[in-house]
Order: C-alpha cells, then structure tokens, then sequence
C-alpha cells in the first residue's frame, strides 16, 4: 500500500485525547491517501532467439524448452540461424551438442567470423656480409686484431649473392552474415639494382655473381668491381702500381714503393717506408714501419695494427693499436684500441676527438696531441672571407660598367664597337660570378669543420705521461707532471680537464 503523504500522522490509541478539530484535520489526511491493489510481479520470459555481436563477428543461439514430446533437430536449429542472418563460421559441434544433451536457457556460441590474416612480407636473403664496414676483433688480453680486418668483400663468379622470398599472401576474413572483409595488400619488393650480376630466368628471384671480384651492397644497390690482387710481395722492383679499383696485397711491402688507387687499399704483410694514396679506405693488417719516409693519403679511414715513423692522412677516422713517432692528421677522430691503445711522440691532429688509453711514456718523449680547428683553418676563413669581399667588389664595378655601356648602346645604337666590349664585360662578370660560388662552397666546408671543432675532445682511459701537450683550438697544455683518466674539452674558450669515471 503506497501513501502520497504521512505529514500529521499519530497513533490511533491517541484519538480519544484528540479535540473535534483535530480529528478533522486527520479525517481530512486521510482522505487524501490513495490506496492501490497489490500489483503481481511480472517477470520477463526469454524465447528462443540468435544474438548476433555488434561487429557481427559472434553468433550466440539460445533455446527454450520444447513442447512436451518434441525436440529440436540439427536442421532446425541451422534453419533458425539461416533465418537471422548467420550464413558462414558454423560451429557444427557446438549445434550438436545442444540437440543431443538438450542445453536450453543460455547462451551457447554457434558461429564464429574469422579476422583476415596478415600477410608475410618479401625480403632479401644475402649470402654476403652486407655491413659497410667490418670491424676488427678484439683479442683475449683486450687488444685488437687488425689482422682480421676486412675491408674488401670479395666474391666468385657464378656466387649466389642473394634470394628473393616473395610476400606470403594473406587470407580474407569475413563475418557470420557473411560479410567479406579484405586483408591488407602487401607490395613485392622491387628487384635489386646494379651491376656486375645476372639472374636465370628459370630462376628469376636468384642473383648470381658475373665476375669475380669486390662486392658492396648500399640502399638496394649491388656494385661488383674487379678487385686487383697481388698474391706475394710488393718490391722496389715493381716501383709503381695504380688500379681503379680495389688493391689487396697479400704479401709485404718493400720500401720505395708508389701505391695509387681510386678505392681501397688492403695490405696483409709488413709495409716499410711506402706512399700511398687511396680514394677510400686504407687497411695495414701488420702494421707500418715508415722510417720517417712512409706517406699514407686516404680519402676515408685508416686501420693499422701499428704506426711508426710515418706521416698518414685522413679524411675519416685513423684506428689503430700503437701509433709512435708519426704525424697523424684526421678530419674524424683518432681511436687508439686494444689492451695498449698506445700513443708515442710526434703529433697527432683530430678534428672531433681523440681517445686513447695512454699517452706518453716514463722517458717523457715529446707528445702533442691537438684537437679541434686547426690555426690555419681559422686562417683559411679569414682568407676566404676577404676574397670574397674582394670579388663581390670587382663585381659591383663590372655591373656599373655594364650600365654604362647599355646606356651608351641606346644613345648610340650604331657603334659596334660597344656591343663587343658588352660581351666581354659580361664574360667577365659571369667568370666572376663562378668564382663567387666556388669560395661560398668552400668558405661553407671550412665553417662546417670549425663547427664540429667546437665540441672536440681529448680522452685517455689510462696514464698520460709528463710531456705530454694537449691541445683544443689555440688553446693548449704541457703537462707538467704525470695523472690518469683525464678528458679534456673546451669550455668558454677555455682549455678544461676533468677526471673520468673508470668503467
């Protein structure tokens, strides 16, 4: 029984104490209850029915009891689902087992959509080291191994260099109403690029070798070049050798000896007082013994076991185990490995960094050490800055000439004689002109260097010794006694060291 309100209410044994206009008041409360019939509880009953997921990915059938002597059969249930809209991704099992152990009053999973299946993608199967470089091992005792150095990577004629395994397609899905759904589209890669390689077309994805010889692989591009090699020694006999492409040298290296090649130089005996000039990179498997006459020039790196007395140039990185009593210059770093990591005497010049394990010994040999921008760099771009000044101004002196001889030509129109000063006077502008952008080319290369001068540094991970000088930029230091672990940078101006945590 519900009430509207129960304000005023009081007990009924309290009636009689009540006064006439009390009662009134409650006759007139009770009068505005609202008395209403007990409601039965309704409570819903589910039929049979599919229930289909929202992605349409699940088909859910329940079953109400059947009538007194009837029973469901397989067929009607699949007629039941047929006539909701499952048509694929039956579960047969599952219809089965709700006929024959009569499963009514919940939900069982009949029909199942299926996601479409990713396909694999294609790829390249190289049977070749394709890595740009190849570093050397380390030994046990910490040092390095420039013996196993590679540089070159050398192949046989009719070499398998690589296999194409096509995409692995994938498979569509769909819906339990039957809805296609597409897998995604996977592109073959294209085929390789370059030359010095040939495919069979019974065989299309292979890649064969054509030649023998020095293989490189970069950004889908295959490049073999003969590769001249030179099975035993190298003597003042054979004085000069020059090859467009790579050198490998299986033997020593006499004194005397011109070596000139547009790539690679590899060397795996001893080399004494040589010169050398590689278009790449320079490998000395045993070192080299200069003898204060040795010159080595390389357009990329040089890799040596040892160093001594000798004069080596880099455009890259200058790696090495021992290095003593040489002038070393690269426009990288200069890496000193290995258990020794051993810099001797002599002067070394780095652009971005110099890290070693020690430096100097006990009989303070004269050692300088020098990083960053060198003097004449900075030398250099003052140079080139007051050449460019100067040219700018020989233009701006052409091109009033110029105005004065196309003034001339217009008041003048039948003098020929101005129309031939005209063509030199503009020869010689665009002379100038190309001069111009030749120093701003130039003038951009010294500032990029001087740029990564800044943030160049010195760093020893073992002992340097007194004698030793170290030098960033215009600023440098003789150590006056002997320290350790020491990194030394430019701050402000300033040539700073600091102490290093031993790893």
């Amino acid at each position: 029984m519900e009430k509207k309100s129960s304000q005023n209410l009081v007990e009924l044994d309290q009636l009689d104490q009540l006064d006439e206009m009390q009662i009134d008041d409650i006759l007139q409360v009770l009068g505005n209850w609202e008395f209403l019939p007990d409601q039965p509880v309704l409570v819903e009953e589910k039929m049979t029915h599919v229930r289909i997921s929202e992605d349409e990915m699940e088909a859910w059938l329940y079953l109400t009891p059947p009538e007194e002597k009837q029973n469901y059969s397989k067929e009607m249930l699949l007629e039941l689902l047929n006539e909701n809209g499952v048509k694929v991704g039956l579960i047969s099992s599952n219809l089965s087992a709700m006929v024959k152990k009569e499963v009514y009053e919940r939900e069982i999973l009949v029909a199942k959509g299926a996601l479409p299946e990713e396909g694999i993608p294609g790829y390249y199967e190289f049977f070749f080291k394709t890595d740009s470089v190849i570093e050397p091992r380390f030994r046990v005792d910490g040092s390095v191994d420039y013996s196993s150095f590679q540089v070159l990577k050398n192949v046989s004629k009719e070499d398998i260099l690589a296999i194409y395994h096509p995409v692995v397609k994938g498979k569509a899905g769909y819906t339990v109403k039957g809805k296609f759904i597409p897998q995604k589209m996977i592109a073959e890669l294209p085929a390789l690029k370059g030359r010095g390689f040939y495919r069979k077309p019974e065989e299309p994805e292979t890649y064969r070798a054509m030649m023998s010889g020095k293989i490189d692989y970069k950004n889908g591009v295959i490049q073999i070049e003969s590769t001249h090699v030179i099975e035993g020694d190298v003597t003042s006999v054979n004085g000069r050798i020059e090859f467009f492409g790579d050198i490998l040298i299986k033997g020593n290296v006499e004194a005397g000896v011109v070596i000139r090649t547009a790539k690679s130089l590899t060397i795996n005996g001893n080399v004494e007082a040589v010169t050398i000039y590689a278009g790449g990179d320079v490998v000395l498997r045993r070192g080299i013994q200069g003898a204060n006459k040795a010159k080595i020039f390389a357009k990329g790196n040089v890799y040596a076991e040892f160093i001594e007395h000798a004069s080596v140039e880099a455009l890259g990185t200058v790696k090495s185990n021992v290095i003593m009593n040489s002038f070393v210059e690269a426009e990288k770093s200069v890496i000193l490995t290995g258990k020794k990591g051993l810099l001797i005497g002599g002067y070394t010049h780095a652009t971005e960094s110099f890290e070693s394990t020690t430096v100097g010994n006990e009989v303070e040999v004269k050692t300088v050490i020098h990083v960053g921008s060198k003097p004449e760099l900075l030398e250099k771009k003052k140079s080139l800055q007051q050449s460019e000044q100067y040219l700018k101004e020989e233009l701006a002196n052409l091109v009033r000439e110029l105005y004065q001889i196309k003034k001339l030509m217009r008041e003048n129109p039948d003098v020929s004689v101005l129309s031939e000063e005209l063509k030199k006077v503009n020869a010689k502008r665009n002379d100038l002109l190309r001069k111009i952008e030749g120093l701003n080319e130039e003038y951009a290369k010294v500032e990029e260097m001087i740029e990564r001068g800044r943030k160049a540094y010195i760093k020893i991970d073992g002992s340097v010794y007194r004698g030793t000088t170290v030098c960033i930029g215009n600023n440098q230091h003789t150590l006056s006694n002997g320290t350790c672990y020491m990194k030394y940078t430019n701050q402000d101006g300033r040539l700073i060291g600091t102490v290093t945590v031993r790893n």
